[in-house]
């Protein structure tokens, strides 16, 4: 494939020139929560670029993994309906952290453009900011004067947010002819349908801080080369959707459909093949569709897909089908493709199910709101109800609501909506709120995590109260310190963060949480308890060495599982995310069944092995380059390492962790699982307790053994073999109880049958069944008897029942007879024309209830 060649090509050209090749990171950067999704090549970067991190490396080269659905950045609506917007693209780069500048970046993309995109030198053009003389007449030395435009801001100058690297920018045009419009040049062609922009140079200059600039330490270069736009100029397609692997997605979505893809349908198709792309990318990258962040755009992005499915006639599950296309195109650059095969096909199928029956249920509600009245219009609020608790996206309600000849009041399902945005970002964490500001903008980068256990000293940097910097901290207070040095882990790497005491000579602050919101701002969260503290001052930091030595334990548990459930079940088994804790070490992992308690044993059993064998934890740093490609070291593929990075070593495992562990395999005592569970399709979670805790579950399960022991009346050997003759006198029991059951609902629908002799035919009467059994026994006697009207009621502990269920030919609405008699017993129900159901808190009313219902169905 092209698109195979062109990636090689592009990285092999730069890695000539010095740069480091370096693998895409993965969608999500847990290390700058300001992001949603990676969106740009510079991403990863942001910190090395900033000054922030040194560069490992002066050149770097990438095709990096991009998604833009949420956000700032979010192509997710127009996808499908342009020819080149997609949510899921690649995108090439190079990057110069101080090294070199806009003349030999010009020079760069000059040669690739000719040489390995094999572009003719007269189609191309190139567009400098306003007032950036310097990159105009670096042009000049490969452009004719006439074909270098100028463009202001908002083409021409690049910044990555509100806060961030930013500066001005060049960009490469492909003139794709007068064909395609008349503009004379890009500065006249807004929409790009004549000059197609496909590389981005940004010379990253200044930091941008809400309104401020301000220089960078160094002058940096940041280009963007979107490959599938590329692709498409290459090979002379008018769209991105007609360049190999997403072509190839279009083909087999054809061949599944039975739909031309040359049809008024052909979004639908695009749509389709983009978001497949999103979905696959994102779940190898460990991210699971959810009700919350990039979860909840996941989940977005999948039913946006079903439902241009349903459009194709699919309405069953299929978006796994397609995944191995994806794979036989694209899993030579992106292994990870291949490696959670198994894990994207099943979360696939099962949020698909679980969508196509939400849309049923929708369905459902829909007919259901429709059927209380004959109304012109659907309230704001009911479509809210309809989006917001059952999924059903605005679009369906909209297509449902006109098929029925009704309007939806928009207007107040905005409101409603923007109210429950309003509410969700207040509900956001504090972590979240800061670093999702440019509060700390300025810090990152000064503030360090050192591994001394001791008490250290250091003076504090900054005070933080409600989002804000202050100089002060009074007594009660709570707020955020940064210390200069701190010996308190942040929360990262699943690993939560540490607690104990910041104290002065006469004061002392109480932390219960450390963060990290950006890249070297530790944030110690807690309570000043005594005194008063003052920026500047010098504190003594003290961690909670009892809590942390159990957080450590639990940290090298986590790595003892990795190694027990690949050397059990195989190297393709992977990690999906952990948590550790003081407690528990909590780790979920690709696996497509439940694990048998013997396979539980088992996995223990390794573990508890290497722990008795008392294995020396070392850790140590070394250069990357020395282990980035050794298989015995455990990394994450896509994971963004520095130039030194921090091996855990346990000899039989090995693993690339900045997190804190035990000093040796024994320290940990004994470990036991406490849970194996699915938290989702194909992902399992593992539960693991070590050292005190575990000792203290085991102690508690011998406890409760002990009390079904005195409950049972047998010794501990033969408490099984009396659970079994137990559990086979009560089965028999049951059986007796059940047949005894069924004589007596025999005899009572006889009896009741008996009554009905009388005109009209229907049966109202109160029955002594226990509640949850009278609506089948009620559906029971309609089956047995289908022509006439059945009411029956039953009461128990104060509460009531009544279930009613009519002939078809009747002239009475079931659901309506509840609604009338409701208020009498205190309760509410609903139903259909010819089956509904009643509950009441007041049981003492139902004879009144019957009654009043008699009275309805006789009076006809």
């Amino acid at each position: 494939m092209l698109s195979n060649i062109l990636r090689k090509n592009f990285l092999a050209y730069f890695a000539k020139h010095g740069h480091k090749p370096l693998p895409s990171s993965p969608l999500l950067l847990p290390s700058d929560p300001t992001l949603l999704f990676v969106n740009a090549g510079m991403n990863p970067f942001k910190e090395w670029f900033l000054g922030k991190e040194p560069p490992p490396y002066p050149r770097v080269t990438t095709v990096q993994k991009c998604l833009r659905a949420g956000g700032k950045h979010n192509d997710l609506a127009n996808v499908g309906h342009t020819e080149r917007h997609l949510t899921f693209f690649e995108m090439l780069g190079n990057f110069s952290f101080g090294d070199y500048s806009k003349q030999q970046a010009i020079a760069f993309a000059f040669e690739v453009a000719t040489t390995i995109f094999s572009f003719p030198v007269e189609k191309l053009w190139a567009s400098v900011f306003l007032t950036d003389d310097e990159a105009f007449t670096y042009w000049k030395n490969y452009l004719p004067e006439e074909r270098i435009v100028r463009l202001g801001e908002s083409d021409n100058f690049w910044s990555m947010g509100d806060v961030g690297p930013c500066g001005p920018c060049s960009e490469l045009y492909y003139d794709q002819g007068s064909l395609f419009s008349s503009a004379p040049s890009p500065k006249f062609d807004p929409e790009g349908a004549r000059y197609i922009e496909f590389w981005n140079l940004v010379f990253m200059e200044e930091e941008k801080t809400g309104t401020t600039l301000s220089p960078l330490p160094q002058k940096n270069i940041d280009t963007g080369a979107g490959l599938e736009r590329i692709l498409a100029l290459m090979e002379g397609k008018k769209t991105v959707f007609d360049t190999d692997i997403l072509y190839e997605l279009i083909l087999k979505i054809e061949s599944l459909s039975g739909v031309s893809y040359q049809s008024a349908k052909a979004p639908h198709f695009r749509i389709i093949a983009d978001h497949m792309r999103s979905l696959s990318f994102a779940i190898s990258d460990k991210i699971l569709p959810s009700n919350t962040k990039e979860g909840y755009v996941l989940r977005k992005i999948l039913r946006r897909a079903a439902r241009s499915g349903k459009q194709l006639g699919l309405k069953k599950p299929f978006l796994a089908q397609l995944l191995p296309t994806l794979q036989q195109g694209m899993q030579e650059a992106y292994p990870e493709l291949k490696n959670a095969g198994s894990t994207i096909e099943t979360i696939l199928t099962s949020e698909e199910e679980s969508y196509l029956k939400t849309l049923e249920k929708g369905e459902d509600l829909f007919e259901e709101i429709l059927s209380k009245s004959s109304r012109k219009k659907l309230s704001g609020k009911e479509a809210f109800t309809l989006k917001d608790t059952y999924g059903f996206p605005l679009e369906e309600i909209l297509l449902l609501a006109k098929d029925h000849g009704i309007s939806v009041d928009i207007e107040e399902f905005q409101a409603l909506e923007k109210k429950a945005r309003a509410l969700s970002k207040q509900g956001a964490s504090s972590s979240e709120k800061l670093s999702s500001s440019s509060l700390l903008a300025k810090m990152s980068g000064r503030s360090s995590f050192c591994r001394e256990l001791s008490a250290t000293t250091s003076p504090i940097l900054a005070l933080i109260k409600d989002h804000t910097f202050v100089t002060r901290l009074e007594e009660g207070e709570e707020g955020y310190v940064v210390l200069e040095t701190t010996p308190f882990y942040p929360e990262k790497g699943g690993q939560v963060g540490d607690q104990g005491e910041l104290k002065t000579t006469s004061s002392t602050f109480l932390v219960q949480d450390t963060q990290e919101p950006i890249s070297g701002v530790i944030l110690h969260q807690g309570k000043v308890t005594t005194g008063f503290l003052q920026t500047q001052e010098t504190m003594t930091a003290t961690l909670d060495h009892a809590r942390r030595s159990l957080i450590a334990k639990h940290h090298t548990t986590a790595h003892l599982l990795q190694w027990a459930l690949q050397k059990q079940f195989g190297a393709s088994v992977a990690q999906q995310g952990s948590l550790v804790t003081q407690e528990k070490c909590r780790f979920d992992f690709s696996y497509p069944k439940a694990l048998t308690e013997e396979e539980l044993f088992a996995l223990e059993t390794l573990m508890n092995e290497k722990i008795v064998e008392n294995i020396p934890v070392l850790t140590y740093e070394t250069l990357y380059e020395k282990v980035e490609s050794d298989p015995q070291i455990l990394q994450f593929f896509g994971d963004k390492y520095g130039r030194h990075v921090r091996v855990v070593d346990m000899g039989f495992s090995k693993e690339l962790c900045g997190g804190t562990h035990a000093r040796s395999t024994g320290a940990l005592s004994l470990v036991c699982i406490t849970k194996e569970t699915a938290i989702a399709k194909g992902v399992r979670r593992i539960e693991v307790k070590a050292s005190t805790p575990a000792l203290q579950h085991l102690q508690k399960e011998r406890r409760l053994l002990s009390a079904i022991q005195k409950q049972v009346k047998a010794p501990k050997d033969a408490l099984l073999e009396k659970l079994e003759k137990d559990q086979a006198e009560q089965e028999a029991l049951r059986k007796k109880c059940r047949a005894l059951e069924k004589m007596f609902l025999q005899n009572l629908e006889k009896t009741l049958l008996e009554k009905a002799s009388g005109s009209p035919s229907s049966v109202i009467e109160i029955v002594p069944l226990p509640l949850k059994e009278l609506p089948s026994f009620a559906d029971q006697l309609a089956k047995t008897w289908p022509e006439g009207t059945v009411i029956l009621g039953a009461q128990e502990a104060g509460r009531c029942q009544i279930a009613i269920r009519l002939s078809p030919s009747s002239p009475f609405h079931a659901k309506t007879l509840v609604q009338e008699i409701a208020p009498i017993i205190e309760g509410g129900g609903g139903g259909k024309k010819s089956a509904a159901n009643a509950g009441g808190k007041n049981g003492n009313n139902l004879p009144l209830a019957i009654e009043t219902l008699k009275r309805l169905i006789h009076r006809s």
